[in-house]
């Protein structure tokens, strides 16, 4: 019986010692597997630190500008409330329109009974005819007059009828000639009233949101007198100073990056930046303002297609600075 309890005791210390051991050799690994994602997270980081230069930005408007009336007239329709968002081309105001409305219709009825003249050929066919016949009868006339006794009156009636209805044709060609001249003249006017009537629709330049209203529905406005200000939401811009011994001036435009904003739902999202077309100015302590434009996207949220980037918008900007300094 002691033997039995020897034994058993012997073999429960037995395998606690292997648990043990094997427990300090999985915290071994744990331990070195833990220091060896440090290290490559680390290294990783300070590889990204020598590529690249991230800044803390605030995003801010791209363009923004005014939307003129390009005539006077009354405001008949409006979309102008501050923070609408527009499209670019629609419309979103419009003047009164239904006096020219009535000078289009008025042109347009002129112009019909203008183009049925000049197609109308009949009175310059009729007086082709009769000039025909008027040439015959005095040629019949002139051959008859060399064998028999012709009265001089009748000579003088056929030469008379001839004039006649030579005038008669020329007056039928006076007429149409004159009524296509006016028909060209009421074409153009009619492409004035026409041209006045879509000036009349004041349209989005781009896409965009409404920041100020200055007019109202049913107020009065000139010719160049804004009715509302906007923003451009298919780009924004983003901007902060560089050192000149940092990122070259001359490289800058060249350089790609990004831009990375952390949505309310807490995801960051990275957007592409486009470089500036002219290069900066560089200050007296060599520093210059570096600008780039952000690439503004939709996509749908909460059931509807809206733009992400709105002016104001706190954002990191990643400039990959792979090309070489300037020298000091």
């Amino acid at each position: 019986m002691l033997n039995f309890v020897t034994v058993a005791r012997r073999q429960t210390l037995k395998i606690c010692v292997t648990w043990i051991a094997a427990t300090l050799i999985c915290w071994v690994l744990s331990d070195r597997c833990c220091h060896a994602q440090e290290s490559a997270t680390a290294d990783s980081q300070q590889a990204d630190s020598n590529t690249s230069r991230r800044v803390s930005v605030k995003l801010e408007p791209f363009k923004r500008v005014r939307l003129p009336s390009r005539q006077e007239g009354f405001i008949v329709l409006e979309n102008l409330s501050p923070g609408t968002i527009i499209t670019k081309g629609e419309v979103i105001a419009q003047l009164d329109i239904e006096r020219r409305q009535l000078q289009v219709k008025r042109l347009q009825a002129e112009i019909a009974s203008l183009e049925e003249e000049v197609n109308n050929k009949t009175d310059l066919v009729r007086a082709k005819q009769e000039i025909r016949a008027s040439k015959f009868r005095l040629a019949e006339l002139n051959t008859a007059a060399r064998r028999i006794h012709i009265p001089q009156m009748e000579l003088i009636e056929a030469e008379t009828k001839l004039e006649s209805d030579n005038a008669a044709f020329g007056g039928a060609v006076s007429r149409i000639s004159q009524a296509e001249h006016t028909l060209s003249a009421k074409q153009a006017e009619l492409e004035i009233l026409e041209l006045d009537i879509n000036q009349s629709k004041i349209v989005a330049p781009f896409d965009g949101f409404i920041v100020t209203q200055f007019k109202n529905l049913g107020e009065a406005v000139s010719p160049q007198e804004p009715l509302a200000e906007m923003f451009r939401l298919d780009f924004l811009r983003a901007s902060t100073f560089f050192k000149q011994d940092e990122i070259s001036l001359q490289n800058f435009p060249n350089l790609s990056g990004r831009v990375e904003v952390k949505m309310p739902d807490g995801k960051i999202e990275s957007f592409k930046i486009e470089g500036p077309k002219r290069l900066p100015r560089l200050e007296r302590d060599k520093r210059y303002l570096g600008l780039v434009m952000v690439k503004n996207r939709r996509q749908t949220i909460n059931g509807r297609e809206d733009w992400v980037l709105f002016p104001g918008m706190e954002a990191e900007l990643i400039i990959e600075t792979d090309a070489p300094p300037a020298s000091k």
